[in-house]
């Protein structure tokens, strides 16, 4: 397994149209965030809001808590350091029966853990095929693995 140094960046919301979210979580992955993610949670004065966490390199940081200020209602974020352990990944394109994919690799000291398709490869293929997605999702871990 590999080890990197990330950044987690959190703020509660409970004054903020949710249709906004989306867009949110939009721009900060455009931005570089390596995920983000939306919990529900129970605030002052018993109001439903949103946990918003995004995972991000050191180096984004400022540049993604300010999208966060700026596009939400939070007026402030909190950020802290933490390690992660990670399954070595790459990318290769693999051939199909539903034709070329491209999957992420991963692997373990050399050793290939798992193969994992692409979802919008295996939408636009679910598409063109008019086999349920679930299908296409089923037919290229066969063939990929």
């Amino acid at each position: 397994m590999e080890t990197d140094e990330i950044r987690v960046i959190e703020t509660h919301i409970d004054d903020m149209n949710p249709e906004l979210l989306g867009f949110l979580m939009e721009r900060l992955l455009d931005e570089g965030a390596l995920d983000v993610a939306f919990s529900p949670l129970q605030m002052k004065k018993n109001r439903p809001g949103v946990k918003l966490t995004v995972i991000s390199s050191p180096s984004l940081l400022v540049h993604l808590s300010r999208i966060i200020l700026l596009e939400s209602t939070a007026i402030g974020v909190r950020h802290y350091p933490a390690q992660r352990l990670t399954l070595a990944r790459r990318m290769e394109t693999r051939q199909t029966t539903l034709g070329p994919v491209r999957v992420k690799v991963l692997s373990e000291e050399g050793v290939v853990v798992r193969v994992a398709p692409e979802f919008e490869e295996c939408r636009c293929l679910a598409l063109e095929s008019g086999l349920p997605l679930a299908e296409v999702y089923r037919i290229i871990e066969r063939e990929t693995a």
